[in-house]
């Protein structure tokens, strides 16, 4: 089962005929789903919102998209979207280019919904590590979810960012990443706030492209500008709540998922994504003209989340090797191994037992990968070392 296209099936009309507009094209279906629902965050900005301890939570989405160069599209993905929320005229497009400064002034001058749009996130992150850039990072992860006003000493004045939030997409490549160490940004929080969308290989290839009519665009855009407009009075606006029902299916899911003692890496995201989900349950409900959220879209968040999960567990697991990919499956061998020694059946229940310090959905995507290239195998519901795998059990990994 594709989980993509499970998501896209229970999308409302909005995004269908966002996707009759971007279709025919070689950008993967998962760009255009976030892409989509990152032009909604942005649009609705600080229209709506959830109470946390008393506070309000708005639905500023960060989204990454990750794909090969050119191949995967990102750019073109990225900036029909951009094109469009500028058409749309309610959101301010942020500076990607200049000083540190001018990005200051660019949130300073902009108190109302705002999108950045950057198509290259790795070489951003180099150069935020460099000396004229210091302390740059820590404020744009403050802006993430501060709701506090931010002073900023500019060469001539100080100024006071009253609303600082912005809606973030952005694109790169895993080499892009792995060049600028992108694994060291997780622990300070600056990685675990995205979103992470891989793109897919085009299920078909257009040498050109389909030949868009003068106006083709209009209808979208005079639904978004009816949808987004101040006087529009049949779209929420204000706190938004979770009905009963919508919470007892979040919770069960919480429960479920939470880290229980895990640190960094995969736990990191895990934890913002909790936070994600509700937003986007926000969201999905605000497409259908709810101020409350109900089963159906906080379920349809959840099955997000759970796509945001598997692509965190990919990025950090396997792709940037910010844990011991390797390692790790070399603890679940050694698991398997003394399961056997034991007599005891190697489930995985049993395998996070003698691996302690292995989360639940570490141990799933490592199992998973050893299942795909046949280290394991999996019968009568217990894992088995498979006699071609490549792993030997090894007391280092113990």
């Amino acid at each position: 089962m594709n989980i993509i296209s499970e998501i896209e099936k229970r999308m409302t009309p909005l995004y269908h005929d966002y996707k009759k507009l971007v279709t025919p094209s070689e950008v993967s279906n998962e760009f255009h789903l976030f892409v989509f629902m990152t032009m909604i965050s942005a649009a609705v900005g600080y229209r709506i919102w959830f109470d946390f301890n008393g506070l309000p939570v708005y639905c500023n989405l960060w989204t990454l998209l990750l794909g090969e160069s050119s191949l995967s599209h990102k750019s073109t993905a990225m900036r029909t979207a951009a094109w469009l929320l500028k058409e749309i005229g309610n959101v301010a497009l942020l500076p990607t280019d200049g000083s540190k400064e001018g990005f200051y002034m660019a949130l300073f001058e902009n108190e109302g919904t705002k999108l950045l749009q950057e198509d290259e996130l790795g070489s951003m992150l180099g150069s935020l590590k460099r000396d004229y850039n210091s302390g740059f990072m820590d404020f744009l992860c403050k802006t993430y979810d501060t709701l506090i006003p931010m002073e900023k000493q500019l060469v001539s004045k100080t100024i006071v960012i009253k609303k600082p939030q912005f809606t973030w997409l952005a694109g790169t490549t895993l080499s892009s990443m792995n060049r600028y160490d992108a694994s060291g940004n997780i622990g300070g929080g600056f990685l675990p706030r995205w979103n992470v969308v891989f793109g897919s290989d085009p299920q078909e290839v257009y040498p050109f492209t389909k030949r868009r009519s003068p106006g083709f665009f209009d209808d979208f855009l005079n639904e978004m500008r009816e949808i987004f407009s101040p006087d529009n009075k049949t779209y929420p606006r204000g706190e938004s709540r979770f009905s009963p029902d919508a919470q007892k299916v979040y919770s069960a899911w919480y429960n479920e998922t939470y880290p229980y003692g895990g640190t960094g890496g995969v736990a990191s995201f895990t934890i913002r994504i909790f936070t994600v989900v509700k937003k986007y349950a926000l969201l999905l409900a605000f497409l259908r003209r709810q101020s409350t959220v109900d089963v159906a879209p906080m379920s349809l968040a959840i099955d997000i989340g759970e796509y945001f999960l598997k692509t965190a567990e990919r990025l950090i697991i396997k792709e940037l090797h910010a844990n011991d990919f390797e390692g790790t499956c070399q603890k679940i061998a050694n698991a398997i191994e003394r399961a056997g020694k034991e007599e005891t059946p190697a489930t995985g229940r049993q395998i996070l037992r003698y691996c302690r310090d292995m989360g639940k959905k570490t141990r799933d995507y490592c199992l998973e990968t050893m299942l795909q290239r046949g280290d394991v195998v999996f019968e009568d519901d217990v894992y088995k070392l498979s006699a071609l795998s490549a792993i030997v059990p090894d007391k280092k990994y113990r």
